[in-house]
């Protein structure tokens, strides 16, 4: 009983804060581990050395569509499995269609995409757009405006190969919907959003977060 009161004694000793929790640094030794902030969880290190706590979900900094055609989201850490790329009324100055690309390290690749997207309306009409330039997303109109979201997920890690799929709404009548698949040369870095060819935009925001 001594003894079990001894260890009790010297682990207690090296925790400093409630919340805290011991891990090994090497054999036979014991260094304390922080509690993270709210909503953080435990989880292996990039390095894979010991246990950290980090954000599950990271989220970028918005970015406002109300001009130029390209919106660029760099410095994505290597891991990322998933990514959801989340438009807020935004609204291009043409008919033309959004676009995202995917981009590694030698920058955006805009070939050899196999996308395709929908648009359906309450009245029945519809309209879908293909594309091998980029995960597509149709809008066919200046007056729609975009809301909504795209899920990116690593498919397969050896190839760099991606899945995406989309729902959005273009106006208070018409959804659109879609998805495809792409394989990157490399490990994916960066992400941009754009406009489909000449358009610029001229309403709302676009975002990005990754886990």
């Amino acid at each position: 009983a001594s003894g079990n009161s001894l260890r009790y004694e010297q682990v207690n000793g090296l925790v400093t804060a409630a919340g805290s929790t011991l891990q090994g640094t090497s054999a036979g030794t014991l260094a304390e581990l922080l509690i993270g902030t709210k909503r953080q969880v435990a989880t292996v290190n990039a390095g894979a050395t010991a246990l950290a706590f980090s954000n599950p979900i990271t989220l970028t900094t918005m970015q406002a569509t109300t001009s130029g055609s390209t919106w660029d989201f760099t410095g994505i850490p290597a891991g990322v499995r998933r990514i959801t790329i989340n438009w807020a009324e935004s609204s291009l100055s043409g008919t033309n269609n959004w676009v995202v690309l995917l981009g590694d390290v030698d920058g955006f690749e805009n070939t050899s995409y196999i996308s395709s997207s929908g648009a359906v309306a309450n009245a029945g009409a519809s309209v879908v757009v293909n594309s091998t330039a980029g995960f597509i997303v149709a809008s066919a109109s200046a007056a729609n405006v975009l809301s909504g979201s795209m899920v990116l997920e690593l498919f397969d890690a050896a190839t760099f190969h991606w899945t995406s799929s989309h729902s959005v709404k273009i106006s208070t009548a018409t959804t659109v919907s879609g998805g495809g698949d792409k394989s990157l040369s490399k490990e994916l870095t960066q992400i941009r959003v754009a406009a489909d060819t000449a358009d610029t935009g001229d309403a709302g925001a676009v975002m990005i977060s990754y886990e």
